[in-house]
């Protein structure tokens, strides 16, 4: 129970939110006291308040087009990659009965299957994935028809060469590793590991290139810790606590950064989220892709502005949802209507702050996901069955349309180099069986 909550908050909180008070410096750099050459301090931006009346707004309507032969796209099924088969140290005949599944005599098929793992190897399931810009790193899980998870490994896949190697193994009876999450930052692998799902201490580690061990950074006991990605190579976790044994009564979301130099975390903020939120669909909402920003109600207002240390826009409108944010660029989501007519309507406003251009698109046909990255949004439905992928250029409204057409997408992300998307394809022609793809752009 406390497993599924927690994943579905995590999920929910992907690029969700807060809100804060504005914080402005005037501090200025300290002259050094020496006589030889120095370089000049860099010249601290103003902070700029932008109102609609500042920005000149601009209608663009969508083109589309199948032509998509100038991105790096590469295109994938789980099949694809082979990780070896091994048998996990559990299946031996001494720790059967230790490790046997409780559902074990109840469902004949699944009987079946946890008899087959016990004498053939597993080929491996992917747990979970992330990439630069020139690897896939992968959880694989070797393990299947288990009450604890004995067996998993890291995998590095060169996509030019199509060379695997293994950077990590775990392997055990003794204590389990569930594998639960992964980021890379500048060609570093770090991992979110728990040691059990009900009373769990989850654990942030850095693996070690040389040694092939996990050296923890950070544990947090019977929370839930999530990576939150961006494009400037921060480490950034959130960390959920329950605010009581009523998991209802909603948890309170941290965010902190790692100092690489320091060798020490540090928090960005804290606020609370509580169910209520949900069921209103009024959850806080933040972006930490390059600058921090966030959307706040001014006092006696019911329309929002977005906010960063550096500026604040207003939007004129009393729901948005923010897509992206630079020291000079803002996106967000504005979506009218009703989802139980479903009348609705999504209009991307992207907002050039360099130039004061306010770019607005109709995107209510490109699904209700969205991330933006080196120019381009990706664009797809992570709700509904049998749609494709898209990208396209804010501002000049060029869709490019991909030629897969998804049966569902679990997870469309950023990593900092690429954008990743997570899915279900189709590969019977009947529809009956079905195989993971995995897409990256960049």
């Amino acid at each position: 129970m406390k497993k599924a909550l927690y994943i579905i908050i995590a999920a929910a909180l992907a690029l969700s939110a807060f809100s804060c008070e504005n914080k402005k410096t005037d501090s200025k750099p300290e002259v050094p006291d020496v006589t030889e050459d120095v370089e000049e301090p860099a010249i601290e931006q103003p902070f700029i308040e932008y109102t609609q009346e500042d920005l000149n707004t601009i209608n663009v309507n969508l083109t589309f087009t199948d032509d998509t032969s100038f991105f790096e796209r590469h295109a994938f099924t789980a099949s694809d990659f082979d990780f070896g088969a091994r048998l996990s140290p559990c299946k031996a005949e001494e720790y059967r009965e230790q490790f046997r599944p409780e559902w074990y005599g109840n469902d004949e098929e699944g009987d079946q299957m946890y008899l087959e793992s016990l004498t053939e190897p597993s080929t491996g399931l992917i747990w979970s994935f992330t990439a630069d810009s020139e690897n896939f790193y992968f959880w694989v899980y070797f393990d299947p028809c288990c009450t604890g998870y004995h067996d998993c490994s890291i995998f590095r896949y060169n996509i030019e060469t199509g060379n695997m190697s293994e950077l990590y193994r775990f392997s055990s009876t003794e204590v389990d590793l569930y594998p639960a999450g992964l980021t890379v930052i500048d060609g570093t692998v770090y991992t979110i590991t728990c040691d059990d799902l009900d009373s769990r201490t989850d654990t942030v580690s850095r693996l070690d290139s040389g040694s092939g061990e996990l050296v923890p950074l950070y544990s947090s006991i019977n929370n839930g810790l999530t990576f939150l990605p961006n494009e400037d190579g921060r480490l950034i976790l959130q960390e959920l606590t329950s605010v009581s044994d009523d998991y209802y009564d909603g948890f309170n979301s941290r965010l902190i950064e790692y100092d690489f130099e320091a060798e020490q975390w540090n928090e960005i903020f804290t606020y609370l989220l509580n169910s209520q939120q949900f069921l209103e669909e009024n959850i806080p909402d933040y972006s930490l892709t390059s600058v921090l920003a966030w959307k706040e109600k001014p006092e006696g207002s019911r329309k929002y502005d977005i906010v960063s240390d550096y500026w604040r826009v207003s939007t004129g409108y009393s729901n948005c949802k923010i897509v992206y944010a630079s020291r000079d660029r803002v996106m967000y989501i504005v979506q009218t209507g009703s989802k139980t007519t479903g009348d609705v309507t999504r209009t991307l406003h992207t907002i050039d702050l360099s130039d004061g251009q306010h770019y607005m698109t109709d995107v209510t046909a490109l699904g209700e996901s969205f991330v933006y990255y080196n120019g381009y949004v990706t664009a797809t439905s992570v709700y509904r069955m049998n749609y494709t992928m898209s990208c396209f250029t804010p501002e000049l409204g060029i869709a490019h349309r991909f030629p897969e057409e998804l049966d569902f997408v679990s997870n469309l992300t950023y990593t900092g180099s690429c954008v990743l998307i997570d899915a279900t394809n189709s590969l019977a022609a009947d529809g009956q069986e079905y195989e993971r793809g995995i897409y990256l752009f960049k």
